[in-house]
């Protein structure tokens, strides 16, 4: 059999109800990390695949404050009893945790005030301990971590905050009567100040910041009792692990983060729904003798997002050169209207190219492609999805490291106007899109482990499509500073080289096909860059740099809190600061991680950066390295002082 046979099969089986049901059930829960709602939803996600007589277990890894785990570190468990926040003229109640759990920024200390007054701030706003000390600080329609930690500081009571991430996908007023998922993290640092917070909707929001300006009129403030009772311990991270054996040394990894406060319906109740259904389905149809049983391993693992993936790789580290690939199920199964629901398919890193996106490329092409047109030859998709280049911000970034070395590629529906919001409700879930971003996950994983020489063949073909949409891309960005024409299309045609040596991992007897394509690759990049490309050159101003930075932290540093120290974290937001026009820092900031390998110089690295981002900027480059170095990441071999790199801010 081949891929196309096997996705045949697995398509007749992928049950949309039980999908949606797993969705239904998982999005009970309310999932914050470390807490009753994610455990009782991992113990549901382990009484579903022991029902199924699936090999599953749930791993309970300590993770303390205090302690840390490769880029990760460790926090208490919380939880939350009751909340109420109730402004007291006019007779509201603003936020009652029993009623939405999401009113609440999750690890929240605990408090217990009447008639507190609430002050409004805005962003830009300068404040004294004189204005804030004893009352609650209501940001009002500005992001609220800064003025949160500066308000704490100076002696607020709490926060109250009614901010909504904007961006493409939604304005402020496309989700005015949603409340933001938002969370403090407290590690134990000496310059910690803990607080509490409210988090109340946009329209909320302008119904109290109209209140605040008029009492302030008449210099008198609103008035509130504010409550949240609290419990901590120490913390244990619950991750769900299931598997199905391989004949081979070997494993092929499927993951979804679980946590998320209540409902997060398909970030990410839906990748974890899928996740099940994948094993339900490939079990099944192994043990009935539909399908062989795979030459690779298949482990399922559902963690906390980030901080579980850290904590599974580092009890998992003497084992890392048995996992292979990584699929990470993220946000699967949102209708797509408007300008919500792409299904962006997202590959590994230049740092660590892997075939593995062409191969998904493959299946994406024969599962999705089945409307007809008034052409009876061809077929379209009904669904919108999208090939896209690497890109951070899940648990895929912590195995595509180079250091930790297992090529990942990422199913996300990025833009989602719900995301991260009270709205992200089982209503937006379309159980034919969670259906059909399962039957992919699944035909890819079982393809994958029972890869041969003969499946090549359309998956190279989309090979280099992909590096003909690459060749097309860098044409018509170049000339940019720092890279000159032969350096860019030699660049991309080396990831393309290592993408193709990657096949070897998985099946023998391709490397004439190999080579073949290589060739291929070469002369259309020849061609390309003969007949389209306009020769114009851009100088190299960049002062030289020869320090090699060299890690010291083997991993990635995780998103979740702050991974080195309060301290760090407020350096970092002042560096980017300065480079506000920088697009995508989290994947940028990977992209200089994942380049320094103890060999390469800070220039190299830069250069590297701006290949894999088409955006060239060493001053950024250098601080950002220089910032690692500072706070004992990475460590300079040479160290010698330089001066300001030509562009680098001041």
């Amino acid at each position: 059999m081949q891929i196309a046979d096997y996705a045949r099969i697995i398509r007749k089986v992928i049950d949309k109800k039980c999908l949606y049901r797993h969705v239904q059930q998982i999005s009970r829960f309310h999932r914050v990390q470390m807490s009753q709602g994610y455990h009782d939803a991992a113990k549901y996600c382990i009484e579903v695949l022991s029902g199924l007589c699936i090999e599953s277990r749930l791993l309970n890894i300590s993770s303390p404050k205090g302690s840390r785990r490769l880029g990760q570190r460790g926090f208490d468990a919380w939880d939350c009893i009751s909340a109420v926040l109730k402004l007291n003229k006019p007779q509201t109640i603003l936020c009652d945790y029993l009623q939405e759990p999401l009113c609440v920024i999750q690890r929240s200390f605990p408090i217990d005030v009447r008639n507190a007054k609430i002050i409004m701030l805005k962003s830009g706003q300068k404040t004294s301990p004189e204005l804030i000390c004893g009352k609650l600080a209501f940001i009002h329609a500005a992001p609220w971590e800064v003025l949160a930690k500066e308000a704490l500081s100076q002696g607020a009571l709490g926060i109250i905050t009614d901010h909504i991430v904007e961006g493409y996908a939604r304005s402020r007023t496309d989700v005015y009567d949603a409340r933001g998922f938002f969370n403090f993290y407290w590690h134990g640092d000496e310059d910690e100040i803990p607080g509490a917070g409210f988090v109340i909707s946009p329209r909320q929001g302008d119904a109290l910041a109209e209140l605040c300006i008029s009492l302030e009129k008449e210099g008198e403030y609103p008035l509130c009792d504010a409550k949240i009772e609290v419990r901590t311990s120490d913390g244990h991270l619950e991750i769900v692990e299931a598997h199905i054996p391989g004949k081979e040394t070997g494993e092929i990894l499927v993951t979804a983060h679980l946590c998320h406060g209540k409902p997060s319906a398909n970030d990410n109740a839906s990748g974890c729904a899928g996740a099940i259904e994948l094993f339900r389905s490939l079990s099944s149809l192994i043990k009935t003798g539909r399908l062989p049983q795979p030459r690779f391993g298949i482990t399922m693992v559902l963690v906390p997002e980030m901080s579980g993936t850290f904590a599974y790789l580092h009890e998992k580290k003497s084992k890392l050169t048995n996992f292979k690939a990584v699929i990470n199920l993220d946000m699967i199964g949102r209708r797509q209207e408007g300008r919500s629901g792409l299904l962006g398919i997202f590959g590994p890193c230049d740092a660590l190219p892997s075939f593995i996106i062409d191969l998904m490329a493959y299946v994406r092409r024969i599962t999705d492609c089945e409307a007809p047109t008034f052409n009876i030859k061809e077929f379209v998709s009904p669904f919108y999805s999208q090939i896209l280049s690497y890109v951070g911000g899940s648990d895929h970034v912590v195995y595509n490291d180079p250091f930790i070395g297992v090529p990942s590629i990422t199913l996300m529906q990025w833009m989602d106007k719900d995301y991260h919001t009270s709205k992200d409700q089982l209503g937006n879930i379309d159980p034919e899109i969670l259906e059909k971003s399962t039957a992919m996950a699944a035909i890819w994983t079982y393809s994958l482990t029972n890869l041969t020489a003969a499946d090549l063949m359309p998956v190279l073909a989309l090979n280099r499509e992909r590096f003909l949409k690459q060749l097309h891309i860098l044409t018509e960005k170049l000339p940019f500073e720092g890279a000159l024409s032969d350096e860019a299309y030699a660049y991309i045609f080396n990831v393309f080289c290592k993408a193709l040596n990657d096949i070897r991992r998985f099946t023998q007897g391709a490397d004439a096909l190999i080579e073949d394509n290589k060739r291929f690759l070469r002369t259309l990049m020849e061609e390309i860059q003969k007949r389209l490309y306009n020769g114009k050159e851009t100088e190299n101003r960049t002062a030289p740099d020869s320090r090699i930075p060299v890690r010291d932290l083997l991993s990635p540093l995780s998103s979740v809190g702050e991974p080195l120290s309060l301290r760090a974290g407020a350096t970092l937001t002042q560096i980017k600061e300065r480079y506000k026009g920088l697009y995508g820092y989290n994947s940028i900031d990977n992209f200089i991680l994942f380049r320094i390998d103890g060999k390469r110089t800070v220039n190299e690295i830069a250069r590297l950066v701006g290949l894999e981002s088409r955006f060239y900027d060493p001053g950024y480059v250098l601080e950002y390295i220089d910032w690692l170095c500072e706070h004992g990441v990475v460590h300079y071999r040479n160290n010698t002082s330089y001066p300001k790199q030509a562009g680098q801010k001041q």
